[in-house]
């Protein structure tokens, strides 16, 4: 579901020298230098995103080892690519370029983003990323196991050891007004968790007075519901957006997620 620009065979090799020293570089050259350099980015972040798919779609528990193994190893090629100094430089080069630019421009807003982006991401060792997707990997499969028997205990050490690896990335940035807005600002860009607690206290309040309200007025709204019937009504609504039958899949899985 995701587009990129040209692929990487269309663009010329970059040089192998500083960019604010290559005069016959210019900027537009360079732009297009940088979507290359973050396309094949892209596209090691969404092969983990298929193996990861996979893995809880598919592939057998006695392939948790080896995949975890797997997407260690793309973790740490893709972070190594994307934290290269020399895409900082130039990200550098195309600052004053970008902001001659409209501010939602694609291009100043790709040049940006990547940069924010790139100065978090350089501060974090490639081999504590890498743990922390292995550490995730194998996990999910004690998770699984873990729900599966009711027996927390024995999921206890793999979060525990995923916990710890959290903190040691937190540990990697300047202290914030609270530890998880690092964490937090990964997924949702500049949210702090003091909003996040006010936006959960205010649905706590008004939700569960809404939940009474309407609680047994409607028949048919208490589970639980068949999977045909979720399958059913989920791709009743997907269809409704316009997707195509042919371009997605529908799954079940343990743990919900989406992926494209």
């Amino acid at each position: 579901m995701y587009r990129r620009g040209r692929s990487s065979s269309e663009f010329p090799l970059r040089p192998p020298f500083p960019f604010d020293s290559v005069p016959y570089m210019d900027e537009a050259k360079r732009f297009e230098e940088l979507r290359t350099r973050l396309a094949e980015i892209s596209d090691l972040g969404r092969t983990m995103a298929l193996l990861g798919w996979d893995q809880h779609v598919m592939m057998p528990p006695g392939g948790a080892h080896a995949r975890a193994g797997m997407m260690e190893t793309v973790g740490r090629i893709r972070h190594t690519k994307f934290t290269d100094p020399e895409l900082g430089r130039l990200l550098d080069s195309l600052r004053d370029w970008g902001e001659k630019h409209e501010y939602d421009s694609f291009e100043a807003s790709l040049i940006r983003v990547t940069t924010r982006d790139w100065q978090k991401a350089s501060q974090v060792p490639p081999e504590l990323q890498a743990a922390r997707t292995r550490a995730s990997a194998l996990g999910y499969e004690v998770w699984v196991d873990a729900r599966k028997n009711n027996d927390y205990a024995s999921f206890l050490p793999s979060l525990r050891e995923n916990i710890d690896l959290c903190k040691r990335y937190v540990e990697c940035f300047e202290p914030g007004d609270e530890p998880y807005d690092v964490l937090l600002d990964d997924f949702e860009r500049d949210l702090k968790t003091a909003e996040v607690r006010r936006i959960f206290e205010y649905v706590k309040e008004h939700q569960g007075a809404l939940i009474r309200e309407y609680a047994g007025k409607t028949e048919g709204t208490k589970g639980p519901f068949s999977r045909r019937l979720q399958e059913q009504f989920e791709r009743e609504v997907v269809g409704r957006f316009g997707f195509d039958d042919h371009a997605w899949r529908l799954d079940p899985t343990v743990h919900p997620f989406a992926s494209g």
